[in-house]
């Protein structure tokens, strides 16, 4: 599957629907518009990520990994890369049940669940 816009929009909104839909897909855009927020890309996966300066350190968040996993594992050079080169600490995410395993296959650990609660 090639990562063209409209599939990037598909994955995006539904990545956001289950991250709580904190966003919407025009924020986002605009965000990378701004610079708040960066992509990372290739044929068949887009990592978006952000940086966030906490008061002790500086974090590379990944904020939606898009498209197929071997292809968004592929960019974690580039991930790695674009953390050191922002001076972040370290690099987060927060995934879905299913990436979990694979994430740790790649060096990834593991520091806890998120959950949500509704009001």
């Amino acid at each position: 599957m090639a990562l063209d816009k409209e599939n990037f929009n598909a994955l995006m909104l539904k990545g956001l629907r289950r991250a709580g839909e904190t966003h919407s897909l025009d924020d986002v855009v605009q965000a990378l518009h701004r610079g708040h927020m960066q992509v990372l890309y290739n044929a068949d996966a887009a990592i978006v990520t952000q940086i966030t300066q906490a008061p002790r350190k500086r974090v590379l968040d990944v904020f939606m990994a898009l498209g197929e996993l071997g292809a968004v594992a592929a960019l974690s050079p580039d991930l790695i890369e674009r953390a050191r080169s922002a001076g972040a600490a370290f690099g987060r995410a927060y995934v879905r049940p299913g990436l979990v395993d694979p994430l740790k296959a790649m060096g990834w650990t593991s520091r806890g669940e998120v959950m949500f609660y509704e009001l």
